[in-house]
């Protein structure tokens, strides 16, 4: 088998957008696609908000998604994070908060339609749709 030595894989990393990272990653063609942790996860905000991690973020062409649990979430989504950072609309992905295929069926809609409303992107939680369990880090 011949190897083609021009071919570069396409690697995206996922990050919740709190450590900066390495510019040289940019170089070689990585992408990264953040998923910031909102007020709705718990965490204290001095641990998931990272204004300058975002401004890089939204500089470098970062996608950016987020767990939406109700409407209300979006008020705290275009405050502190598309308007600040003036992220593009077609950058920002929508998912459900939920724990289950059970959850997931029941909040998908409301999520859908509301990335309908605002024109952002709507992902669905697949490890949830195909194995009815949430992912464990």
């Amino acid at each position: 088998m011949e190897v083609d030595w021009g071919f570069i894989p396409r690697i995206d990393f996922e990050t919740n957008a709190t450590i900066l990272p390495d510019p040289e990653w940019l170089r070689v063609g990585a992408t990264f696609t953040t998923s910031p942790k909102m007020s709705n996860n718990g965490d204290p905000e001095d641990r998931r908000y990272k204004p300058k991690v975002l401004d890089w973020h939204s500089t470098n062409g970062s996608g950016f998604k987020f767990v939406i649990d109700k409407e209300s979430d979006l008020d705290e989504v275009f405050a502190k994070y598309i308007d600040p950072f003036d992220i593009p609309i077609g950058r920002v992905w929508l998912m459900p908060c939920c724990g289950s295929r059970e959850e997931h069926i029941e909040k998908a809609p409301m999520v859908a339609e509301l990335a309908k409303k605002y024109r952002f992107n709507f992902s669905p939680r697949l490890h949830l749709l195909v194995w009815n369990m949430a992912l464990k880090v």
